[in-house]
């Protein structure tokens, strides 16, 4: 080992490159340790290694502090970059989170030109007292308005760059990687040389031969996906490289079997009708959907048979405007919210493996048809436990048949019936009193009535008569009032008999007031209040825990042996989300 390895300025060279072409051109990690070691040659500073990191500087998470670990490998106190752009590009508060950073794990960050300093002064020397403040690093100043510079300088090359994009894609070239089953040409135009989409030689048969099979068989998906791998489909390799050494070729991707997802995908892509769709942006957006030059694998005519409405392209031939329509959703897929009158009682019914509520939905089957289920799969401790579900018709049942064996115990049946017999007996001496009144008044109206009627027979004047007549007409219109109310009193009365009517009959069917009433929500809002602790699927069939105060003040008697119980205690129902009509 040389004596230069003991050295106190052991250091590290830094490169970074953001892209695959800088290997060939610009700031390659060669052209970076050139500039590195002859920095480090004139400094006196011995380069033990060399850390590579291909990744963006832009980024919130700054690549190049994964260097650090490498720098204690190394034991190199110090790690030097070619300059503040191969840092980072973020700007000049992090290059000073950089350094802190760094500093913190006693490791000095330079750069071969100098603007990245460890250098400093204390501007309090000349008295021989040092303080926080008055110890500085002269080169910061520049170093922060450099780091801005080269932030700078990045938003102006993706402007350039993204500008460029949208330009050309307005101007009907292809802008974008090729999909499966296309290639680039590149071709002169007026406009330099450019980018046309064409057929891939051999790839894109089995694009063409999905969509035509799609669109002219009734095959089903399955089909199609072996008849295509049959005819030996198969994806792109992708090489994968090292994050830290691009040369690094950790092991190839790809090369897989079609399956139905990725065969929707295609099916999904107007691209291989040489149409361009697509959005940039991220706070204002512009969508650009253009037509791109070159030869289409298909038809829009055969797309849209193929995608069935569930995707079509409209082509105006007068403006040559393209539109692009998606098909309405099946009803299934258009109600999703926690309050689903379809998976009523997925608030109410808890998961016996993780205890939480459940979910609910309807999966397809290979058959075709949509099998509505609850289910859970929740992460327990950072791993999904074992899925569990159970058919929506089954749970549904089970409830029904559980609600039907509760019976209100008799004692309390009499004491719902004396109360509620004591709040009608007194409505109805109140009505009778009320009647009483009404009689009376009638009575003495019609009185009136008759004193006038003769009055007005032994006057002559035309205007003693007017008076009198005026006054029998306000007479008739108390009258009518009168008897309008005595009416309502009436009636009032027969609803009353229907609403004991009513009240005996639910106090005899109690599962009817939780499962009668119609609103599939409501009723599960009402069957979650009977428990203390949500029930699991399974637990329906034993003694789940009841709740010992429900809002309607009931005392519980389940057949089977189950008796509850209850006080009376007024409780609000605040999973009904006012639903509820019962307060």
């Amino acid at each position: 080992m040389s004596s230069l390895e003991h050295s106190d300025k052991n250091a590290l060279g830094g490169l970074r490159i953001s892209s695959n072409r800088q290997y060939e051109q610009g700031d390659s990690p060669a052209e970076q340790l050139t500039a590195i070691q002859y920095f480090a040659k004139n400094e006196k500073y011995n380069i033990v290694g060399s850390g590579e990191i291909h990744d963006s500087a832009a980024d919130f998470k700054q690549p190049v502090l994964r260097l650090i670990q490498l720098c204690r490998q190394n034991k190199a106190q110090y790690i030097i970059f070619k300059n503040i752009q191969r840092i980072t590009r973020s700007g000049g508060f992090d290059i000073k989170l950089l350094q802190n950073k760094f500093k913190h794990a006693g490791i000095t960050l330079l750069d071969s030109t100098g603007e990245v300093s460890n250098k400093t002064i204390n501007i309090m020397g000349h008295h021989k007292v040092a303080y926080d403040w008055s110890i500085r690093n002269p080169g910061e100043t520049t170093m922060l308005i450099k780091a801005e510079a080269a932030k700078e300088d990045r938003e102006d090359l993706l402007a350039k760059l993204i500008g460029a994009t949208i330009h050309y894609a307005t101007l009907g070239y292809s802008v974008h990687a090729p999909n499966y089953g296309q290639i680039h040409i590149r071709q002169q135009t007026s406009h330099g040389k450019r980018n046309f989409l064409e057929p891939h030689p051999t790839e894109s048969k089995f694009i063409e031969k999905i969509f035509v099979l799609k669109a002219t068989t009734d095959k089903s998906d399955d089909e199609i996906v072996k008849i295509i791998n049959a005819d030996g489909y198969i994806s792109r390799p992708v090489i994968k490289h090292s994050k830290t050494d691009r040369n690094l070729v950790l092991g190839e991707k790809g090369k897989n079997k079609l399956h139905i997802k990725q065969m929707y995908k295609y099916l999904r892509s107007t691209r291989f009708c040489n149409i361009l769709e697509t959005t940039y942006g991220k706070g204002e957006k512009t969508t650009i959907t253009k037509r791109v030059a070159g030869t289409p694998i298909i038809s829009v005519e055969l797309f849209n048979q193929a995608n069935k409405g569930k995707k079509t392209i409209f082509e105006d031939k007068t403006s040559g405007k393209i539109y692009i329509s998606f098909g309405v959703k099946p009803p299934w897929q258009l109600f999703k919210n926690t309050f689903n009158p379809n998976f009523p009682y997925k608030q109410v019914i808890i998961c016996p493996e993780c205890k939480g509520t459940m979910s609910g939905s309807s999966p397809k089957g290979k058959s075709g048809k949509h099998f509505p289920l609850y289910h859970c799969s929740r992460k327990i401790n950072g791993k999904h436990h074992k899925q569990y579900s159970v058919k929506v018709s089954l749970l549904h049942e089970t409830i029904e048949n559980f609600v039907k064996n509760i019976k209100l115990s008799g004692d309390v049946i009499d004491y719902l019936r004396d109360s509620y017999l004591k709040q009608i007996e007194n409505s109805r001496q109140q009505a009778l009193t009320s009647n009483m009144n009404y009689e009376g008044q009638i009575r003495s109206i019609n009185e009136q009535k008759q004193a006038l009627i003769i009055k007005v027979k032994s006057v002559s004047l035309p205007e003693v008569i007017q008076s009198i007549e005026s006054d029998i007409k306000k007479l008739n219109d108390d009258l009518i009032a009168l008897k309008k109310n005595r009416a309502e009193q009436e009636e009032k009365e027969v609803k009353n008999q229907q609403k004991i009517d009513i009240f005996w009959w639910y106090l005899e069917h109690f599962d009817q007031l939780i499962l009668g009433n119609g609103h599939t929500l409501q009723s599960a809002g009402l069957f979650g209040l009977l428990f203390d602790k949500l029930p699991t699927y399974q637990e329906l069939s034993g003694e789940p825990g009841w709740n010992p105060k429900l809002a309607c003040v009931f005392t519980l008697k389940k057949s089977r042996n189950l008796n509850v119980s209850l006080e009376r205690l007024e409780l609000s129902t605040t999973s009904l989300r006012g639903r509820c009509s019962a307060s």
